[in-house]
C-alpha cells in the first residue's frame, strides 16, 4: 500500500505537468506563427512617454514564461487545476483573433549595452514586436496565481508580489504598452469567470464556454475536455456507453435509462416502436437501458 501510494503521489504531478505541457506550449507555438505570419499590415503603435526603458527587466519578463508552465502544476485539487487549464484556453481564445483581425507591432529602442544586453538580444531575435495589443503574456501567471492561491492560500502575497514584478516588466521592455496588458488581464478575468462555478459543481460539472469559444473551436474543445479528464484523474465511476439515434454517442456515469435527449420529459423510458419489415430484410429488436431483461424488454416485429 505505501509502495502503491508513493507511485500515486508521483505520477499525479506528472499527469498535471503533461496536462499543462500540452496546453502551453502548443498556444506558444500559434502565437509565434502569428507573430511571423505577418497575415497583414500591422498598425504601428506608440509607447507612452511615462513609461521608461529598462531592459533589465527581461530576466522577470522570460520568468513569465515559467510561471505560465509550471506554477498550475503545484494545484492539488483535481477540479480546481482542470478549471485552470480550461480558464487557460478561454482566455487565449478570446486574445488570438485580434492578432489576426488587427495586427499591431510596436518599434524597440536600440539594442542597449549591458550585463543584461544577451537576454534582451535573445529576446528579440525570438520574439518580434508584434501581437502587442491584446497582451497575452500576463494571462498564464494571471489565470494560474489565482488558482494556485486558491489552492495555497498562505502563496496569496508572494503571488501577489510576483504579478506585480511580472506585468511591470512587460511594459518596462517594451514589449506590451500599460493598456494591452490590462486589456489581457481583463481576458484572464474573463476566462476565470467562465470556469469560476465548474468546481462549485462538483467534479461532474462541465465547463462554462463562452460563444465566442464555442464557435472558434468547438470540436477540438470537446476532445480537449476528454483529455484533461483522463490526466486530471476525473474518471467517471461505472463508465458505460449509450446510444442515441443517429449514430451519437454519450460518455454517462451516471445514467440509469437510455433518454431522449431533445424532450423536456429526459430520463423517461424511450415508447415502444414496431419497426416497419421489409421484403428479404431481418426482423431487428431494440433493447431499451437500464430494463430488467431482455424478455421483458425486447420488442419482436410481426411475422
Amino acid at each position: 500500500m505505501e509502495s502503491g501510494g508513493i507511485l500515486q503521489s508521483i505520477s499525479r504531478p506528472l499527469r498535471r505537468f503533461v496536462a499543462i505541457s500540452l496546453t502551453v506550449w502548443p498556444i506558444l507555438g500559434l502565437y509565434l506563427v502569428i507573430a511571423h505570419g505577418r497575415f497583414a499590415s500591422p498598425t504601428e503603435l506608440v509607447m507612452p512617454s511615462w513609461v521608461p526603458f529598462w531592459p533589465a527587466f527581461t530576466l522577470p519578463y522570460l520568468g513569465m514564461l515559467l510561471v505560465t508552465w509550471l506554477l498550475p502544476v503545484s494545484i492539488g485539487d483535481a477540479g480546481r487545476f482542470r478549471a485552470c487549464l480550461w480558464a487557460l484556453v478561454c482566455a487565449y481564445l478570446l486574445v488570438m483573433p485580434w492578432w489576426i483581425l488587427t495586427p499591431t507591432t510596436l518599434p524597440r529602442p536600440p539594442l542597449p549595452e549591458g550585463w543584461w544586453a544577451d537576454s534582451y538580444r535573445w529576446l528579440t531575435a525570438c520574439d518580434p514586436p508584434n501581437n502587442v495589443t491584446p497582451c497575452a503574456h500576463g494571462i498564464g501567471p494571471v489565470v494560474g496565481a489565482w488558482f494556485a492561491a486558491r489552492d495555497h492560500p498562505k502563496w496569496l502575497w508572494p503571488l501577489a508580489g510576483m504579478l506585480v514584478l511580472g506585468l511591470s516588466s512587460i511594459a518596462l521592455v517594451w514589449q506590451h504598452r500599460p493598456f494591452d496588458i490590462l486589456l489581457g488581464t481583463a481576458a484572464a478575468a474573463i476566462g476565470i469567470g467562465q470556469v469560476r462555478e465548474q468546481h462549485a459543481r462538483g467534479p461532474r460539472g462541465g465547463p462554462r464556454l463562452g460563444i465566442g469559444a464555442l464557435l472558434l473551436a468547438p470540436a477540438g474543445l470537446v476532445r480537449y475536455q476528454l483529455l484533461l479528464d483522463e490526466l486530471a484523474d476525473r474518471r467517471p465511476e461505472h463508465p458505460y456507453l449509450v446510444g442515441h439515434p443517429p449514430g451519437l454517442v454519450v460518455h454517462c456515469s451516471d445514467c440509469s435509462t437510455t433518454t431522449a435527449p431533445t424532450k423536456p420529459r429526459a430520463g423517461v423510458k424511450l415508447p415502444r416502436r414496431q419497426p416497419q419489415a421489409s421484403p428479404g430484410v431481418p426482423a431487428t429488436r431494440t433493447i431499451v437501458a437500464g430494463a430488467s431483461g431482455a424478455s421483458d424488454t425486447s420488442m419482436r416485429s410481426s411475422g
